[in-house]
């Protein structure tokens, strides 16, 4: 009796011990767990900043440039044709690299590419220093062709991110775009006043800014070396662990998939959207410094400050128009708020086509339409709404057709300026093409609409046709 007690407590005491050990080891796994976790998802932050970045540089090659790009040429013996000629070269130059980028990053990295990329736009902006009309062309070809990696950090983003949460990123990484060629335009104006030389070539305030874009691109291929980590994913993300815990039961409307044809309605549409986006921005980019002077009347030793602080100014007001996205994004379809980027251009084109010679006034309210409310907004929203309706496709190769598409348009328009006598007849151009963008965005909404009305009616349908079990069990 005596062995047999001193057994059963000898018996629950070595079962009490396995209790503690095995609470004890998933008590310390837990923390590894945590542990673990918690430096992937600071690596997740630090990746996306890191290609934040990336896409800074890329379009402050655009911003950094825009007061003194054509100063520079017309100092080289260039005008307005050479200047448009500039802009469509560098738009070649992106338009070559961004699906082959695209393609790159899915068959290898996107640190490769990364890199790749960094190197090719510091060769480009050395030759920005010679003093020649053609090393200039050379120069901004190459600097486009770094450029390219801008559909690299579109497809980084999306892979990093679930489609519910891709808007949030995708708007991070669009105002990293928008500070990189609105607000960059601001620091030509402390380089006025720099004289020097260096191995024989110029450094002045003309040339200047190539000199900060090497600096830049240095930076680059050594965070890409030592930071960049291509193993983080999806699930590294801060959302990652909500969505694990906090599973909903799909409603009929959340279930709802576009169909194949609408997919690729889709696609096209978005693809023309940002082709007439970019066509009318680039546009504005190749006349904006002879158009201010127009305007102003400024002399070439002020006009580099004023248009700078002009750019600058109303580069600051289009960030009311991302934190705008931010707020309503939640209740604002994609297809409204493009809706309203693309009058905002369409408006802004027109206040500057009422007139030969606008005002001051006329100036600043339609640059602020134009550069402050539809640029933003296009270039948020349209890269976002078409990486939405990709869904989980591949998206590296069908964001460098979307820069690619958009590169054709910065090829062509540019140079079109240079044929009238007037900047009106261009700025006519672009409101048509904005309403035209507004109408194809109703009737693809309509057609959108119309099948989901569809489908909630056949999902309907089928749930009264089913037999209800659990009255027939009561029964």
């Amino acid at each position: 009796m005596t062995s047999s007690l001193h057994r059963a407590t000898a018996s629950d005491r070595t079962r009490r011990c396995a209790t503690y050990c095995t609470s004890k080891r998933m008590s310390m796994s837990m923390k590894a767990t945590t542990i673990s976790y918690a430096p992937r998802v600071t690596k997740w932050w630090t990746q996306l900043a890191l290609i934040n970045f990336v896409i800074f540089i890329a379009e402050s090659s655009r911003g950094i440039v825009m007061p003194t790009l054509f100063l520079y040429c017309q100092s080289l013996g260039g005008g307005l044709y050479e200047m448009g000629l500039l802009t469509s070269v560098y738009s070649v130059g992106r338009l070559i690299s961004s699906t082959v980028f695209g393609y790159l990053c899915d068959k290898y990295s996107f640190r490769a590419v990364y890199i790749a990329s960094a190197l090719i736009g510091l060769a480009g902006n050395f030759v920005y220093f010679v003093p020649s009309t053609r090393a200039l062309i050379i120069s901004r070809f190459f600097v486009g062709v770094s450029s390219g990696n801008l559909s690299v950090c579109r497809s980084n983003v999306a892979a990093m991110t679930t489609v519910g949460v891709r808007l949030k990123y995708l708007t991070i990484l669009a105002i990293s775009v928008y500070f990189g060629y609105a607000l960059t335009p601001g620091l030509d104006g402390f380089m006025t006043g720099i004289d020097y030389h260096i191995l024989g070539l110029p450094l002045n305030e003309l040339t200047a800014p190539g000199l900060l874009l090497v600096l830049m691109n240095l930076v680059t291929v050594v965070l890409m070396v030592f930071i960049y980590d291509d193993s983080i994913s999806v699930h590294d993300a801060p959302e990652a662990a909500v969505d694990a815990t906090k599973k909903k039961t799909p409603s009929p409307s959340d279930t709802f998939v576009l169909s194949d044809k609408l997919v690729y309605a889709g696609v096209i549409l978005f693809i023309m959207l940002n082709v007439v986006a970019r066509g009318v921005l680039s546009i504005y980019e190749t006349i904006n410094v002879p158009l201010f002077v127009q305007v102003t009347g400024d002399s070439h030793d002020n006009v580099i400050v004023a248009a700078s602080t002009f750019q600058f100014n109303l580069g600051l007001l289009g960030l009311l128009a991302y934190v705008a996205i931010e707020i309503w994004h939640h209740v604002v379809s994609d297809v409204v708020l493009l809706a309203i980027g693309f009058g905002g251009l369409g408006l802004g084109n027109l206040i500057l086509a009422l007139h030969a010679t606008p005002t001051y006034t006329e100036l600043w309210t339609g640059v602020f339409f134009l550069w402050s409310v539809g640029s933003p907004i296009t270039t948020a929203v349209c890269v976002s709404a078409f990486s939405k309706i990709l869904g989980t496709r591949q998206q590296g190769k069908w964001m460098g057709l979307l820069g690619s598409a958009a590169s054709v348009s910065r090829i062509i328009m540019p140079m079109l300026p240079a044929a009238f006598a007037t900047f009106a007849p261009v700025f006519w151009m672009d409101v048509v093409l904005c309403v035209l963008s507004i109408a194809m965005l109703i009737a693809y909404d309509a057609a959108v609409t119309r099948e989901k009305t569809t489908a909630r009616g056949d999902a309907l349908l089928c749930q009264s046709t089913q037999p209800d079990y659990a009255s027939v069990a009561h029964a």
